[in-house]
C-alpha cells in the first residue's frame, strides 16, 4: 500500500477509540442455551448500536451444514440451502473476520436429528475478506452453539475448540 503522507494524516481521524474483549462466553460457567442466553446481550447490544465486532478464528477448522426447511421454524424459508457453521473441531487457519448482524429466529440443525431443539436457535451473521465466492456471497451464519466449548445440546459431534474470541 502505497498511500501518500496526505492519506497518512487523514487517517489518523479515523483511530479506534477504545475496545472491548467478550472472552468468557460459551465455556462452561456461561455457556450459550437457546437464543435469548443472557451471555449474548452485550454482543447484540454492541451489534444493534453500530459498533464494529470482529474476532479470530480458526476458519479451516470449521465444520458447516446447510440451512434446511422445518415447518415450525418459517424463517428458515428465507436462507434455505445457505452455508452455516455448526462448530470447530481444530486451531488450523488463523483468520480475522467481522460479525454483521444476527438472527435470533433461524435454526441451524446442530446435532443433525431435524428436530428444532432449543439450543439450535439463532446464529451470527459473518463477513469473509475472501469476497463473493465464500460462504453465501461472502457472508455465513455462525450458530449460537458454536461458541460453546462444548454444545449445549447431544450431539455425535468431533472435540471442539472455542470458535471465536470477540473484540469490538
Amino acid at each position: 500500500w502505497s498511500a501518500t503522507e496526505e492519506i497518512w494524516r487523514e487517517a489518523i481521524n479515523y483511530r479506534i477509540k477504545n475496545y472491548q474483549y467478550f472472552t468468557e462466553i460459551g465455556n462452561d460457567d456461561t455457556q450459550i442455551t437457546s437464543a435469548d442466553d443472557e451471555d449474548l446481550t452485550a454482543i447484540k447490544t454492541a451489534l444493534s448500536e453500530g459498533d464494529v465486532l470482529t474476532y479470530s478464528t480458526c476458519i479451516l477448522d470449521w465444520k458447516d451444514t446447510k440451512i434446511k426447511a422445518n415447518s415450525a421454524v418459517p424463517e428458515n424459508s428465507k436462507f434455505l440451502g445457505e452455508s452455516a457453521v455448526t462448530h470447530q473441531a481444530g486451531s488450523n487457519g488463523g483468520h480475522r473476520m467481522t460479525l454483521v448482524g444476527y438472527n435470533d429466529n433461524l435454526w441451524i440443525d446442530v446435532n443433525g436429528n431435524n428436530a428444532v431443539d432449543a439450543g439450535e436457535m439463532g446464529a451470527f451473521k459473518i463477513v469473509n475478506s475472501w469476497g463473493d465466492d465464500y460462504g453465501n456471497k461472502g457472508f455465513i451464519w455462525v450458530a449460537y452453539d458454536a461458541l460453546n466449548e462444548d454444545s449445549c445440546l447431544t450431539t455425535e459431534n468431533e472435540k471442539r475448540t472455542p470458535l471465536i474470541q470477540f473484540v469490538t
